[in-house]
């Protein structure tokens, strides 16, 4: 996965420069196919959320995550606390509060 993303980011900066400098490519060079992988530069890309999830399961340690992706390791001691009230009559399921 880490080195599909860098093939997509050199792809990506390789249009980005011809775009810029005024240069049509869309004949000459084909699109890669992995476009919804997405970037690390990108949190929630694809690839990204896939690296974070095999952090989290085990799969890979954090010395083996990109670095820009370390802001982004969930806590462990702090899991989402539920919010939504537990219906417990007929009706609750009407009321906003």
């Amino acid at each position: 996965m880490l080195e599909l993303e860098q093939a997509l980011a050199n792809e990506y900066n390789l249009r980005d420069q011809l775009h810029t400098a005024g240069v049509s490519n869309t004949d000459v060079i084909r699109p890669m196919p992995f476009r919804g992988v997405g970037l690390l530069k990108d949190n929630q890309s694809h690839v990204s959320r896939y690296l974070l999830e095999c952090l989290e399961f085990g799969f890979i340690t954090k010395n083996e995550l990109p670095g820009s992706l370390h802001p982004h390791i969930p806590s462990k001691g702090n899991p989402a606390k539920n919010t939504v009230k537990p219906v417990t009559k007929a009706g609750d399921w009407l009321s906003l509060n």
